[in-house]
């Protein structure tokens, strides 16, 4: 989730030891006391709106920095005085620009949560994968097929050269014999669950992103109980061509063919990727049936291409088809906003850290 920076030069009370502790907060404690003698004088709050002076809110109150909120859980409502929320955090040039347009001092962020824009919301799903394929899976798949060794073979391995029958040139010959053998079964076996292994995750990886796009339509408002491509193409009445030209779309087709051919083993399906991307496939002939895991090149660097291709077209596709601006919403939230203010109140009433279940 992104949260807010703290301003250069904005003052964090930090305390040393308990004293300082106790020392400071009483210090804020008459200082406040002083402070709101006056606040008779001023206006009287309504239950809405928010005081006029920074000083009638304590700094373990969200309002303090600018941020209001109304109501609870699901019917909360947060608006934001940007003037006094810049006093304390950087604010960025996407947010200032949106804001410059903007007359009223309060605004009210777009969404509630980092994950409401279907943009955040395919890229955290595609980091999850790429996560999982790249700390999880890849180092157990290295560790597995690390382990798979042939056996180097001696000449007094064997009964027949310790019995006498097998002379010492022979028992040479014959332990090279069957240390090459097992070496190679060794081969055999590691490139086989190689293969076996990536291409179950590449299945996966590819099941899961196809559930990303129909969840994203559904979010949008499809309602049609099948999915086909054709249908996230042309979705809210997008011309098929327009999505082809988004970046990244190469490698979320190469996805696809990929997938289609390795679960269907067709000859139709193997001149596809051979018209279309000749270069993952292996330089043999195919015939039909035959097992189409062992024609594609699969490989570390596929995998995380692929990632990084999908991620590049999905944000695309949620800016061109969606109109969400991939850098308003990194910020246009009222998580973010809270997010923020939340940790610089968690640095003032708990500076040491302490765990709430403690």
């Amino acid at each position: 989730m992104q949260r807010g920076l703290r301003k250069k030069g904005a003052r964090r009370r930090k305390v040393r030891g308990m004293r300082g502790v106790h020392f400071s907060y009483l210090g804020y404690l008459c200082a406040s006391l002083v402070a709101s003698g006056g606040d008779r004088r001023q206006r009287k709050r309504t239950s809405n709106g928010p005081r006029r002076s920074s000083r009638s809110f304590p700094p373990e109150d969200t309002r303090h920095y600018g941020v209001f909120i109304n109501g609870q859980e699901n019917e909360r409502r947060v608006k934001v005085d940007l003037r006094r929320y810049a006093r304390f955090f950087e604010v960025s040039d996407s947010m200032k620009e949106y804001l410059s347009i903007r007359r009223a001092k309060y605004f009210r962020p777009k969404r509630k949560h980092y994950l409401d824009y279907d943009l955040n919301f395919a890229c955290s799903e595609i980091k999850r994968i790429r996560d999982e394929w790249n700390n999880e899976t890849k180092p157990m798949i290295a560790d597995v097929l690390s382990k798979i060794k042939g056996t180097n073979f001696t000449p007094y391995d064997d009964d027949l050269a310790m019995s006498g029958i097998l002379d010492s040139g022979e028992a040479q010959v014959n332990a090279t014999m069957k240390t090459i053998l097992s070496h190679h079964r060794a081969d055999e076996k590691r490139n086989r669950l190689y293969v076996s292994l990536y291409a179950q995750f590449f299945h996966q990886m590819a099941a899961q992103i196809e559930a990303l796009t129909v969840k994203i339509l559904y979010r949008n408002g499809y309602e049609r109980p099948d999915f086909r491509r054709a249908k996230f193409y042309t979705f809210l009445g997008n011309d098929q061509k327009a999505i082809a030209g988004i970046d990244g779309h190469s490698e979320y087709a190469k996805m696809y063919v990929i997938w289609n051919f390795v679960k269907h083993n067709s000859l139709s399906a193997y001149k596809t990727i051979k018209e279309e991307f000749v270069d993952v496939l292996y330089d043999n002939d195919y015939h039909q049936g035959s097992f189409g895991c062992y024609y594609v090149k699969f490989s570390d660097e596929l995998m995380n291409s692929i990632l990084a291709g999908v991620e590049l077209f999905l944000k695309g596709y949620c800016e061109l088809v969606l109109h969400e601006d991939p850098r308003e919403a990194h910020w246009n939230y009222e998580d973010y906003f809270l997010s923020a203010v939340e940790d610089e109140i968690g640095g003032f009433v708990n500076p040491l850290g302490i765990p709430d279940w403690i």
